[in-house]
């Protein structure tokens, strides 16, 4: 009866500081049009090119529902209850499509008028919405990929982004693919094939610490291994869940801010964050009473140095107390930053925690 906890998935690193802005004007009710309904992830969706501005998109399809920061350097356009236009650094980059973005008792009441209600979106590559998932690996072949472990969420590549797929399935119709019907599909362009394996939730995710594999002078060495020390330490804490963890942690993190003080180089190549722990959430009484299941998303921040940061935003979330329980997991979250140019960088991550009741 314990919930899955899902894998960290990089999709953007942070850029440089950007200002909240007054988005109220850009809001309201959108024309309907008759529009494309193709999405080609190397190039367009709906026959808009990636990388258009936010007012570009508004001059085209009209305002959008509703407008949400999700980090200080992406946005998302709401149409709607089931389509988010994602816009990093204020251009298009992606696109999610799914039954209901908000929660159920946010978006049952909306009334909205856009010209993607109930559009029936396809790939160009012939992948289409309510298509079967035998149909689907037709098309995709060995390159369609299965995440968290999961028949219903599905992945593959594209040269330029990542197409994540989402199935629900049709109980009476047995348990082949084809009982497996696509709702769902979520497109971010740019993201490196390498940083989107998804990894296992519930024990370390890699058990190697690298080692100083560069050229550093003694001081480095002696400091490179002080952080290995403390790293694995924080690690064997959290999973005896000692007491005494959150003191190793603040070990850690001081060890990484005095490197970064001193301006040491980092003793290995540039590579992304490894993530080394990841909790498991609990189900709620109340979600337990409910029977209410599914999937958490939550983008947040793994800082420069190896600390969670403070803001978090639910992408898609649940009720009962789902929400809170995916956060805290997530705030224990054990990582090594992400590395460039020598130097540890903060980063965003998304991960999602599943919660089914077994």
């Amino acid at each position: 009866m314990k919930p899955i906890l899902a894998a960290l998935i990089l999709t953007v690193t942070l850029s440089p500081r950007v200002e909240a802005q007054d988005i109220r004007s850009k809001v309201g009710p959108t024309p309907t049009n008759s529009i494309n309904n193709i999405i080609d992830p190397d190039k367009s969706v709906y026959g808009m090119q990636w990388g258009a501005g936010e007012d570009e998109f508004i001059g085209i399809f009209g305002p959008p529902t509703g407008y949400i920061r999700i980090s200080p350097s992406e946005t998302a356009m709401i149409y709607g209850k089931d389509h988010a236009f994602i816009f990093a650094a204020s251009k298009l980059s992606g696109v999610r499509i799914t039954g209901s973005l908000l929660d159920q008792a946010l978006s049952k009441p909306m009334v909205t008028r856009t010209p993607f209600d109930g559009i029936r979106w396809q790939l160009q590559n012939g992948i289409r919405v309510q298509m079967n998932l035998a149909d689907v690996k037709k098309i995709v072949g060995s390159s369609l990929r299965t995440e968290y472990g999961s028949i219903h969420n599905q992945y593959f590549n594209s040269d330029k982004a990542r197409i994540d797929l989402n199935f629900a399935h049709h109980s009476g119709e047995g348990e082949k693919d084809e009982a497996y019907r696509l709702h769902g599909v979520y497109i971010r362009l740019g993201a490196p094939a390498s940083e989107q394996t998804p990894m296992a939730p519930t024990r370390p995710l890699q058990s190697g610490i690298p080692e100083a594999t560069q050229p550093c002078t003694e001081e480095v060495a002696k400091w490179w291994e002080e952080v290995r020390t403390a790293l694995k330490d924080v690690v064997d804490a959290a999973r005896r869940g000692d007491r005494r963890a959150p003191a190793a942690k603040e070990k850690y993190s001081r060890l990484l801010r005095e490197g970064e003080a001193k301006s040491y180089r980092i003793p290995f190549e540039d590579r992304p964050f490894i993530i080394l722990y990841f909790a498991r959430p609990a189900y709620t009484e109340q979600a337990r009473r409910n029977k209410t299941s599914g999937t958490v998303r939550v983008r947040f921040e793994l800082r420069s140095d190896g600390a969670i940061g403070a803001g978090m935003t639910i992408i898609n979330g649940l009720a009962d107390g789902l929400d809170d329980e995916a956060i805290r997991a997530m705030n224990q979250t054990i990582f090594l930053p992400s590395v460039k140019d020598g130097k540890f960088v903060t980063t965003w991550t998304t991960a999602e925690a599943d919660f089914n009741l077994r």
